[in-house]
């Protein structure tokens, strides 16, 4: 195989799948894991920070469906890691964490990263997921996720991309209520 048709190879893979991956990380470490075995379900948004994102229809239907995606991700989260979900009325006088989650996508300009790449028309998404104390405001936990969008196939994937970041944000908080050793 010639040297250039390796280096072709690797562009188009490299272009195909290049669509940002999530680099998630815990900012606040649960001190006591067992804190979040209750939680009460705060909000969960998705916003666009695009200057022209509030007057584009199709992405505003996109970013309610990323939302409803994000609250039943976490909800299913908090399913399978058998995290009692508590309604704010049951909580008898016991205050328990209130879990917020908060994704901003910059939706960027397909047609830039597709034709010229290197950066131009950039998009990504960051996303945190915050537990906070009711009765001191404290952040209890906060995990946060960045993924960014600069090229990819037909200018890449944000659908995929926004996924793939509410997936390792998620997963962190998994993480977290893992006993340790």
């Amino acid at each position: 195989m010639s040297l250039s048709f390796r280096i072709a190879l690797l562009l188009l893979t490299v272009a195909l799948g290049a669509c940002g991956h999530a680099h998630a990380r815990i900012n606040v470490p649960a001190s006591d894991p067992a804190s979040l075995r209750q939680v009460q379900l705060g909000t969960v948004s998705v916003v666009c920070t695009d200057k022209n994102a509030a007057t584009n229809a199709p992405l505003q239907e996109k970013l309610r469906g990323w939302q409803q995606l994000a609250d039943q991700q976490l909800r299913a989260t908090l399913a399978a890691s058998s995290t009692q979900l508590v309604q704010p009325s049951a909580t008898d006088g016991t205050r328990v964490p209130v879990l917020s989650l908060t994704s901003e996508v910059r939706y960027g300009n397909r047609a830039l990263r597709w034709a010229v790449g290197f950066g131009a028309g950039a998009g990504g998404v960051n996303s945190r997921l915050v537990a906070t104390d009711q009765s001191t405001g404290t952040t209890i936990f906060q995990a946060s996720a960045e993924s960014d969008l600069a090229i990819g196939a037909a200018g890449g994937d944000v659908d995929k991309v926004f996924r793939q970041n509410l997936d390792e944000l998620l997963q962190k908080y998994r993480e977290s209520l893992a006993p340790r050793s």
